[in-house]
């Protein structure tokens, strides 16, 4: 997003998830503006991380964009994993079922403290083959 401002970003994202919704299966123009602007991760990085109003949604389409890179994506989950925000947990979880090799292991790692997050976790390993603790 070279010559983006987070805030110009922040916006764009914004506007871009209240004019469609976020559909499972569907693609959102989101993960096309996200795709087009890889070169500079960092600023997608402070909306997730400072847990903007679109950090879940924008985490969601970046699981879907195959070329965005594994290393990055971990790093993000790992901190994501730890929010205090139910629905950016939950959202990790939902990017480690789809692409669960960014590492599996962030969720053996992780303990859960809200039931059904949990149960979805122990799912996410049993499916994918790891075993959950």
């Amino acid at each position: 997003m070279r010559g983006y401002s987070t805030d110009i970003c922040l916006r764009t994202l914004e506007e871009l998830f209240s004019a469609i919704p976020l559909e499972d299966g569907k693609e959102h123009p989101a993960e096309t503006f996200l795709a087009s602007h890889l070169d500079d991760l960092k600023v997608i990085e402070e909306i997730i991380l400072n847990e903007t109003p679109v950090a879940a949604p924008t985490l969601i389409c970046l699981g879907r964009l195959p070329g965005v890179p594994k290393a990055f994506l971990r790093r993000i989950l790992s901190h994501t994993l730890h929010s205090e925000s139910i629905e950016l947990r939950d959202v990790s979880i939902a990017v480690l079922e789809l692409r669960p090799e960014i590492g599996l292991d962030l969720l053996e790692g992780y303990e859960e403290t809200v039931q059904w997050l949990e149960e979805y976790r122990r799912r996410i390993l049993k499916e994918k083959g790891a075993e959950a603790p």
